[in-house]
């Protein structure tokens, strides 16, 4: 598999917004190889934010994001063909896309993206955007940028600010064009694809469990998990102990037959950022061993060596 994916130029949100095992090579290919939010501009929470608001312990949104809690029983709203890992197959050093689209509300359909990257120091770093989509086809959307409590630590309060805006056109159901400007400075271009159907191609899991996942007692972080090809692949987006975003992601084996992963967690640093030149990051660094138990396409267990997230699913189609 690893050569297959070098081949193909080949993050993170949360996680995603989480890969040594038997997926350490698809997850080194990665690194080889709003609209104005208006009313919701901030999915994460569900209020109206100011640049700097400081959100207390309540997560009314993500504590709706589940689905039916069955395996069999279908959602309330369904998922498009453009939700899944997207990456740039060029320059692969890192950097990836965790989209949703969620149908369901009369308006339209709605994206979240949670998009890893890092900052100019090298530093992993996070980002989200969500609203509405234009059309089927189209995005655009204000990006932010986040900082909360340390994992481990009890649940506090997290900040979230604009740092720029994006735009995403789908040409099809594996490729697009993702367009980017910074308050900062600094803008880019890149054509991106799916990343799972050039490292694991072949039927999605029919249980719904693809997508965005909470836990509603820890706010302002997720986890986006994707399966396909008898391959599963996590990003977890979260915070480190200053309080600054930090991803980290894992992957291996994982079938239609399948409830609970094993695996270890990742974390990559010197990488590029978005408004630099193109860098390779280092080899990961090992964070300790995950373990995710699916009891239904609503309620997962996640344990890592730190504690343990009882998830669900984040249903954000209805928040606007």
């Amino acid at each position: 598999m690893e050569e297959v994916m070098r081949r193909s130029g080949l993050m993170i949100l949360l996680v995603l917004m989480i890969t040594a095992l038997t997926f350490g090579s698809a997850h080194a290919a990665w690194n080889d190889n709003h609209n104005d939010m208006g009313p919701h501009n901030d999915m994460w929470h569900g209020s109206t934010p100011s640049p700097g608001t400081t959100y207390g312990d309540t997560h009314a949104e993500w504590d709706q994001g589940c689905y039916d809690d069955t395996w069999h029983t279908a959602p309330s709203y369904g998922t498009t063909d453009h939700s899944g890992w997207w990456y740039d197959p060029v320059e692969t050093g890192g950097n990836g896309l965790a989209i949703e689209v969620q149908k369901g509300n009369p308006a339209g359909d709605m994206l979240f993206m949670g998009w890893y990257s890092y900052d100019e120091a090298g530093q992993p770093i996070w980002y989200t955007t969500g609203d509405f989509m234009t059309d089927q086809n189209h995005y655009s959307g204000t990006m932010y940028q986040w900082t909360g409590w340390p994992l481990g630590e009890q649940a506090g309060s997290v900040q979230s600010f604009p740092v720029g805006f994006c735009e995403i056109t789908f040409s099809s159901t594996g490729q697009a064009q993702l367009n980017w400007s910074l308050d900062a400075g600094g803008s880019g271009s890149k054509t991106i694809q799916k990343f799972m159907n050039d490292v694991a191609p072949g039927t999605k899991d029919s249980r719904n469990l693809n997508g965005w996942w909470m836990d509603p007692n820890y706010e302002g972080m997720g986890v986006y998990v994707e399966t396909q090809g008898d391959t599963v692949f996590m990003g977890w987006y979260h915070y480190g102990e200053d309080g600054s975003p930090r991803w980290w992601s894992t992957g291996g084996n994982f079938t239609s037959q399948d409830s609970m992963y094993h695996g270890v967690l990742d974390e990559w640093k010197n990488g590029y950022c978005l408004y630099g030149p193109y860098v390779e990051p280092d080899q990961p660094t090992q964070q300790g061993n995950i373990s995710i138990e699916f009891i239904s396409h609503s309620e997962a267990i996640l344990t890592y060596d730190g504690g343990q997230l009882t998830l669900q699913r984040f249903k954000f189609f209805d928040l606007k």
